[in-house]
């Protein structure tokens, strides 16, 4: 149907009034489809049927009766009558008839379950028929939009739900259902999360027995069962994967009982359903609507998803709401004692930040049962999904054995108290499979009826939960530099406890696993939290995988380097010299200690060589760029009548552009700071010309500049390296350039570069010159000056005052954290906390020594043997 494919891609980007805030690109959209989907799974849609046998059988004979129906309505409804003869048809409808046509009075449907509204019927008939009424016919094509595509879609599961609850209340014995509610204002937004993310479509669900299928115009993220990304044209597939993976994502954040999520993709008539699970999306095979096989299996899954228990729905029944008191209630299950804690839900502290990987939530609550007589106990809960070797395994690194084996040889040191997570309760998290038993939650179960060899390369996790205590406070909240003194020292006492006597390496210290509290006298108190990470240190020797473990910006050398050397205490030590110099650095009561615009502008990460177009550092090779080191103006026009549409680039590899002469006006000067700026004209003829746009492609703060990227051969120089800076964000895209040199000694450095294009905010350029070829015969590292062996360079006071800056920096952390490890490890007061005091001490007479010793050799009075006595 190459009119269809042709209508899809015209009206790909005209039609997506939806998709603006997100920073959607075909090339990143394509990357996350292949890095996170696992496409045409064929047991995706068993996953969603009932777990009870009877409950299964029973929705599989509702759904056939639904399709029954269905089908009757297709087969004698004819397509002209319903798609072209009404005058409300005509208005509305695709087709655009020609001329008047009769019809002979259709035959009389099957008694109806219940008949549904003349509406409803042609908008479910109009996407059942988009291909038809798309292959070209004679009555002509009017292009779609997507609230177009909404309406069909939720026609469709209004008809399924609707005929559901009377074939359900024709039964002998009827049950309460899930009601199924399709949402359809595509505008709205979760309260809590950025306002610029909006749902395409969504299904609701409301367990009122029997009740009516409506349409909700104000639709809301904590009512969404699963979301749905409709497309017009099946070609958009990745590009709805994409978009509902991000959306998809908010639900774990505005859904304090979601374990996994469903998803539909909605692309012409083709839909897909999505299971996300923690490391991989795993999509269904393709139910096309326009095919008898493919309604029966949409219709199979919305009776499925409307019968089935909520934990297939991904719903996790030991966190639930309490209609009564208007809270959430949390379940702790102790595998130890065998007995499950309630506790209510006070507040989140942490949310997931991502749907893959662990999905760490924590949230402070409170004891349910209390009397009110004593003062209520608040705990921090921690949930996560900890990764197994193989179903039934022990975990990886397992965090509640770590705290049960503190608990038990630290609880009753009472200088210690408060200074750890101390385990009230915890274990493998007990889902209610059916009425009569419950089994632990993991990956495995979820995914049962996926067939093994898909989940082959698909990390199997188990879900545990941890309540523990003291409840504690961010790093960030600390009075004083004091107070931040107190806390590190009371953490790393407990640290070393842990390691002395418990035999536990934490290998994660860090900013957020690091809190402080307050005891009944007002006194701070270090609080060391998080032992995901933690190990057996007799465990360690075992590990042959150099992998890396912790918070990267705190990681110790050996950590970042995947070192083979096996990890100790002192890695965790040199962690906290990290901890402390960015404390120091960024300071201690900022709230925005992560944000990237504020670590970047921080001085310490401009501490490098300016880039410098003459001695240009790529792959270890030096070039010289300098030749081309002027302004360049590339031009392209195009006609737009009735005007001219000229787009200019000014660029500059080697320095910012200069800035434009006081006769341009400031509205269409290049922003300062630009190496690279696009300025867009309008021409028209008797007019004088309008600048339409200006921005920096490349370049916007004084401290921007450009990296060199390439990959050497051998021992040969890269004939070929790109040239990239990042710009200015124009309407939520990053735009930068890439320059791709190539090394030509035959072509000539005045030679301009050419535009390959500017799609999706960057602009790609081919510059082939002389320049691009590396220096010297090798090239490496030679430049035009080094014949003359002038070293001034590499010389001076600027390599003595950095020298002498880092022995200062060196000498500061080296007494700081010997004093450190003196008091807290050996104990020591007084003079003993000067680490190596004894050395010290003796230093002194060393140096007379060694001076003597030298002055001995050089004034000829040194004898060989003994001396007279």
């Amino acid at each position: 149907m190459p009119e269809q494919r042709a209508v899809c891609q015209d009206q790909a980007s005209d039609n997506d009034e939806d998709s603006a805030s997100y920073s959607y690109s075909p090339r990143s959209a394509n990357e996350f489809v292949d890095e996170h989907f696992i496409q045409d799974v064929s047991g995706v849609l068993d996953a969603a049927s009932p777990l009870r046998c009877s409950d299964s059988i029973r929705a599989k004979q509702l759904a056939a009766k639904v399709c029954e129906r269905l089908e009757a309505l297709i087969s004698s409804s004819p397509e002209a009558r319903l798609l072209g003869t009404t005058k409300k048809c005509r208005r509305g409808g695709l087709l655009r008839s020609t001329k008047r046509r009769k019809h002979k009075p259709a035959p009389k449907p099957a008694p109806s379950l219940a008949d549904p509204s003349p509406d409803s019927c042609l908008l479910l008939l109009r996407w059942i028929r988009l291909p038809l009424l798309q292959d070209g016919s004679s009555d002509g094509v009017r292009t779609l939009r997507n609230e177009e595509m909404r309406s069909w879609v939720s026609s469709f599961i209004e008809y399924v739900a609707d005929q559901l609850k009377h074939a359900i209340a024709a039964e002998l014995s009827p049950l309460s259902v899930r009601r199924l509610v399709a949402f359809k204002g595509h505008r709205s937004a979760p309260c809590d999360a950025d306002s610029s993310e909006r749902i395409d479509m969504a299904l609701a669900q409301d367990c009122q027995s029997l009740g009516s299928v409506e349409n909700v115009e104000a639709p809301e993220y904590a009512n969404a069962v699963a979301l749905i990304e409709v497309r017009q044209c099946p070609s958009e597939q990745n590009r709805a994967y994409w978009q509902l993976a991000q959306r998809t994502q908010t639900l774990h954040s505005t859904q304090l009982n979601r374990r996994f999520a469903w998803g539909l993709t909605v692309c012409g008539t083709h839909v897909r359903a999505c299971l996300f699970g923690n490391d991989d999306i795993l999509a269904s095979e393709v139910m096309d609507v326009a095919t008898e096989s493919g309604r029966k299996q949409l219709v199979t899954l919305l009776v499925n998803w409307a019968m089935c228990e909520s934990q297939r729905l991904g719903y996790d029944s030991t966190i639930r709401y309490n209609g009564e008191t208007g809270q959430w209630e949390i379940d702790v299950w102790d595998n130890e004692s065998r007995v499950t804690h309630a506790y209510i839900h006070e507040r989140t502290l942490f949310d997931t930040s991502s749907q893959f990987g662990r999905r760490t939530r924590c949230f402070i609550a409170s004891a349910k049962e209390n009397s009110g007589k004593q003062p209520v106990q608040k705990v921090l809960i921690k949930d996560a999904w900890a990764p197994t070797e193989f179903p039934g395994s022990e975990v990886v690194r397992d965090e509640l054995s770590n705290l049960r084996t503190i608990r038990d040889k630290l609880g009753a040191d009472d200088t210690l108290a408060g200074t750890y997570s101390h385990l009230e309760a915890g274990g493998v998290v007990q889902q209610m499979h059916t009425k009569q038993r419950t089994a632990d939650d993991t990956t495995v179960s979820i995914f049962a009826d996926i067939d093994a060899s898909v989940l082959e390369d698909v990390p199997a996790r188990i879900h545990r939960r941890v309540a523990t205590t003291p409840v504690g406070e961010q790093l960030k909240s600390v009075r004083s530099v004091d107070e931040l003194i107190v806390v590190v020292g009371d953490v790393m006492a407990a640290h070393t406890a842990i390691v002395r006597r418990c035999g536990i390496l934490h290998r994660d210290l860090s900013t957020n696993n690091i809190m402080f509290c307050h005891d009944d006298d007002g006194m701070v108190r270090g609080l060391l939290i998080d032992f995901d990470n933690a190990v057996l240190q007799s465990d360690l020797h075992d590990e042959q995988r150099l992998d890396q473990i912790g918070t990267f910006p705190y990681m110790s050398i050996g950590n970042l380097e995947q070192s083979s050397v096996k990890r100790t205490a002192l890695d965790d030590w040199e962690s906290l010299i990290y901890i402390l110099c960015w404390l120091g650095t960024i300071g201690i009561n900022r709230d925005d200690q992560t944000n990237v615009k504020i670590r970047s502008d921080l001085t310490i990460c401009h501490w490098h060589d300016a880039f410098d177009c003459k001695k240009a550092q790529v792959a270890g090779y030096t070039y010289d760029l300098s030749p081309l080191a002027n302004e360049i103006t590339l031009e392209s026009n195009v006609t737009t009548p009735p005007t001219i549409t000229g787009t200019k680039y000014r660029l500059n590899p080697c320095a910012p552009l200069a800035a434009d002469p006081d006769s341009v006006p400031a509205i269409d000067r290049c922003p300062a700071n630009s190496w690279v700026c696009r300025l867009v004209t309008n021409f028209k003829k008797d007019e004088k010309p309008r600048v339409t746009e200006v921005n920096a492609v490349a370049g916007v703060g004084t401290k921007d500049e450009p990296r060199l990227e390439a990959r050497a051969s051998g021992n040969e120089s890269p004939r070929e390296f790109h040239w990239k800076m990042s710009g200015a964000e124009v309407e939520k895209v990053g735009w930068s350039a890439d320059i791709k040199f190539i090394c030509d000694k035959s072509a000539k450095n005045e030679d301009q570069p050419k535009i390959v294009g500017f799609s999706e905010g960057v602009l790609s350029l081919e510059w082939a010159v002389p320049a691009a070829c590396a220096l010297g015969d090798d090239g490496k590292d030679k430049t035009p000056d080094d014949k003359d062996g002038d070293q001034d360079d590499k010389s001076g006071g600027g390599f003595f005052s950095t020298l002498f800056t880092l022995f200062i920096v060196g000498a500061s952390l080296y007494l700081v954290v010997g004093v450190m490890y003196k008091s807290l490890v050996v104990r020591a007061s007084g003079l003993d906390l000067i680490p190596n005091l004894a050395f010290w001490r003796e230093f002194p007479y060393l140096c007379a020594d060694f001076a003597q010793h030298i002055w001995d050799m050089v004034s000829g009075r040194r004898r060989d043997g003994y001396s007279v006595v």
